[in-house]
């Protein structure tokens, strides 16, 4: 069975948690500068209390947007890559946004009426989460390397 490099992985999804919660009320204020929500029935617009609305916000920047894309990350570079870095993880992230959240963009618009300010911001910090989630999983997370012997190595064990 492949072993993983669990204190680093843990390490990483403590980093990618912190980040992704700090910049997350910055991307809550570019909804407001930009207007984002403008436009939107008031339907779609969802007044929660602000505890409530941390928690659920909490639990979505971690689970779908750390955990998830940190598990699959972690299974490509221990049997496909072999190797982990700053740039592989940015290139996985960039990856995850062009399959997850593109689609979505392109798909929402053309359900509901919203503005294009909600579109873009929404595409833009959703492609800046990832890339920085991709950069942080892939600078800290490096696979277990198992040593493999030569044949040297084991015939010299077997005497």
């Amino acid at each position: 069975m492949k072993k993983f490099n669990t204190k680093r992985l843990m390490i990483a999804l403590i980093v990618g948690i912190v980040v992704l919660n700090i910049i997350s009320p910055v991307q809550e204020m570019f909804d407001f500068w930009f207007n984002a929500y403008s436009g939107l029935p008031d339907e779609m617009v969802v007044a929660k209390s602000i505890g409530f609305w941390t928690v659920q916000m909490f639990l979505f920047l971690v689970v779908f947007q750390v955990i998830f894309p940190m598990l699959i990350y972690v299974i490509l570079s221990e049997i496909a890559v072999k190797k982990s870095n700053i740039f592989i993880g940015v290139i996985f992230g960039v990856c995850c946004f062009f399959v997850g959240s593109l689609p979505q963009l392109i798909y929402f618009p053309l359900l509901i009426n919203v503005s294009i300010n909600f579109v873009l911001v929404r595409g833009f910090w959703s492609l800046i989460n990832l890339v920085i989630v991709g950069g942080i999983i892939g600078g800290i997370y490096k696979p277990v390397v198992l040593k493999e012997k030569s044949r040297i190595e084991e015939e010299g064990s077997a005497i």
